[in-house]
């Protein structure tokens, strides 16, 4: 399995039935597989389930889209700042993300 970092490759309005969504908070993640599950859902779910505060997970939590592509995932933040933050320590969150998406 490849993954590979591309910012502004995936949009909001333009996912498919091969994207999804990713939070990261702290050095956990949640996925969904699914398009129709949102960013929000996610944080809450992730919230709920660490039992981290909700509204500290939904200020600083990283969003992800990825995409799955013959044999590989394209990975791209949400916002400028996911994108930022995850290049930042790119190492440390490309860990993550792979644990996330086995």
């Amino acid at each position: 399995m490849k993954y590979y970092w591309g910012p502004g490759i995936i949009q909001d309005g333009m996912l498919d039935d091969n994207c999804g969504r990713i939070v990261i908070f702290d050095d956990k993640a949640l996925v969904s597989y699914i398009k129709t599950a949102d960013h929000n859902y996610l944080l809450r779910g992730l919230a709920s389930k660490y039992r981290f505060n909700k509204d500290e997970v939904i200020n600083k939590a990283i969003r992800l889209y990825f995409k799955w592509e013959e044999n590989s995932f394209i990975i791209s933040g949400v916002r400028k700042i996911d994108n930022e933050i995850i290049e930042e320590n790119y190492d440390f969150y490309r860990k993550i993300i792979k644990r996330a998406l086995k």
